[in-house]
């Protein structure tokens, strides 16, 4: 038989087990819609040569007062707190022209658009997630 000491040590610090899952993942494709911009089958037009991201330069955080210029010249005010990287011009709806007021223009609701349902280049933020245990095995006796 194992002295009292032994046996005490033992119970406190033995019969231990750890583990650890780690899941890494790039982020899930987002899908492009443009449903509120009148089109058939839900999709706006991808606009030729327009880049899907701005540079590298204009990828930050914005305060909701600072102005940029994007990619095809139009200047923007990103929203206070919002992270910029895809560019809003990529992708356009279809308008024609008002009958009713010249020099007008209203969305036509009769456009199919052409974009893609997805982009590998439009992600959602990637996810790192680290599950840690720790288990004791303890056992009862009378």
């Amino acid at each position: 038989m194992a002295p009292i000491g032994n046996r005490l040590i033992n119970a406190v610090a033995g019969g231990w087990r750890s583990g650890a899952v780690f899941l890494a993942q790039s982020g899930a494709p987002i899908p492009i819609d443009g449903a509120s911009a009148g089109s058939l089958n839900s999709r706006p037009i991808r606009a030729p040569g327009e880049p899907l991201q701005v540079p590298q330069n204009l990828q930050r955080w914005y305060d909701g007062k600072t102005t940029v210029t994007l990619p095809d010249g139009r200047s923007i005010t990103p929203c206070a707190n919002c992270y910029l990287v895809y560019n809003v011009d990529a992708f356009t709806g279809s308008v024609i022209a008002d009958p009713n007021h010249p020099g007008q223009f209203i969305n036509d609701t009769y456009y199919t658009g052409d974009a893609a349902i997805t982009y590998p280049d439009i992600r959602s933020r990637p996810r790192y997630n680290l599950d840690l245990s720790l288990i004791k095995k303890v056992r009862l006796t009378e």
